[in-house]
């Protein structure tokens, strides 16, 4: 199994364990099971000294169902929920990490290409930017990725997308 690292902290955010896609070669989606917390599979990680943020927002999501979920992916790599005040905030932050990755691309043409559909897919994230959640890894530095999350209602699969250039595989 190969984990996914966050290039510029060297921090385990994703492993190729889950089921993996890459769009539009700028971004890499892992599916991650969503699970009742009474669920005979579901395996909550309790962590040394969690935080009331991890416990409460990232560990036990609450849905309208009043049931805990868990989301694996979450829960594995003790991912922080982040939570912007508005979508303005979330294009900036998302905008200084995407022009910081670019920055460590060596090929002009690769980087361009990345700035382009990098730039576009966060405009897709932007137009539904009510359906996702957010998360970093649990250093959460200013220079972490930020890694955007989609779950269907009703779905047992929380999808995780990465910025692909933005990462590094370590076994």
């Amino acid at each position: 199994m190969c984990v996914v690292v966050a290039g510029n902290v060297g921090e385990a955010i994703g492993s190729d364990g889950y089921e993996t896609a890459e769009i539009d070669y700028v971004v890499l989606q892992l599916c991650s099971p969503v699970r009742d917390r009474g669920d005979r599979h579901c395996r909550v990680v309790q962590y040394p000294m969690p935080t009331a943020l991890s416990v409460l927002d990232v560990i036990a999501q609450v849905h309208g169902d009043g049931h805990d979920r868990v989301i694996e992916l979450v829960n594995e790599f003790d991912l922080e929920r982040v939570h912007f005040h508005n979508r303005s905030e979330f294009a900036e932050r998302c905008g200084e990490y995407i022009k910081r990755v670019a920055g460590e691309i060596q090929s002009a043409k690769r980087q361009q290409a990345f700035m382009l559909r990098a730039h576009y897919y966060l405009a897709q994230v932007l137009e539904h930017y009510s359906e996702y959640e957010f998360y970093t890894g649990h250093a959460a530095t200013p220079d972490c990725a930020i890694i955007m999350c989609r779950t269907v209602a009703d779905s047992q699969c929380a999808m995780f997308e990465y910025f692909y250039d933005g990462l590094e595989e370590a076994d």
